[in-house]
């Protein structure tokens, strides 16, 4: 900011254009009379972002991948990231079958850089194997870890899992995953936390089979949590 203080303390300081006089600016439309209804959605909420918030969350999501799993006879997709050298972190339910005693996996895949350019054309994803033998993990708090048998670039640095954010009701996430294990998506829309305790984390935000074990982020791009599932709400008839 030291070149805005600058401009403020000169001579001739630079301040913002100004705003039209009164009855010179636009009517608007669809607005309630006295804002009230307006306040209820943005009062005290300010959404503006520095722009470095994309330039860093672009830098935390090479450590975001796809997973490949197979349990039993079939293959299955869910989402993860790398939080060490070797070390993948997603959900317990994701590397074991529900359906046949909590057995692991038997084969699992990273998939890194599976993504879609801006002209929606896929990327070369990396493939990473892993050792399914590794996995371990806990049902009860649904986190489990596999170790990867062959070296993951650096681009796809680990997570950080030093610096953990600190989150509270009315704050805001962002969930970086693969929905129905498509590429690399973000939900960050309505996004606001509703319940939070010292092993949950609630939160809005849009989300799909295939998105468990995605990492949680604060607005410090810090994780917060590892996200287990989906549900709907229904109120008066309407799916939320």
């Amino acid at each position: 900011v030291t070149i805005r203080i600058d401009e403020l303390l000169a001579a001739a300081p630079i301040v913002a254009v100004p705003t039209p006089a009164d009855g010179a600016g636009p009517v608007w439309k669809g607005f309630s009379p006295d804002g009230s209804d307006e306040r209820l959605i943005v009062e005290d909420d300010n959404t503006l972002l520095s722009i470095a918030f994309l330039r860093k969350g672009l830098d935390v999501a090479r450590s975001v991948c796809r997973f490949k799993v197979v349990l039993g006879r079939s293959t299955f997709y869910g989402s993860g990231f790398r939080i060490s050298t070797d070390l993948l972190l997603t959900n317990y339910h994701v590397l074991h079958d529900a359906t046949n005693n909590d057995q692991p996996a038997t084969a699992v895949e990273a998939w890194f850089n599976y993504e879609l350019d801006w002209n929606r054309r896929e990327l070369k994803p990396f493939v990473v194997e892993c050792d399914a033998g590794s996995i371990i993990g806990d049902k009860e708090h649904d986190w489990s870890v596999v170790r990867a048998t062959s070296v993951i670039p650096p681009r796809y640095a680990p997570a950080n899992m030093i610096d953990l954010g600190d989150i509270r009701i009315d704050d805001r996430v962002y969930i970086i995953q693969h929905p129905d294990g498509l590429p690399k998506m973000i939900g960050m829309r309505h996004n606001i936390v509703r319940y939070v305790d010292s092993a949950v984390i609630q939160y809005w935000t849009d989300t799909k089979a295939g998105s468990s074990g995605s990492p949680v982020y604060d607005e410090q791009w810090q994780i917060v949590g590892l996200h287990h599932r989906w549900v709907e709400h229904n109120q008066n008839g309407i799916i939320e």
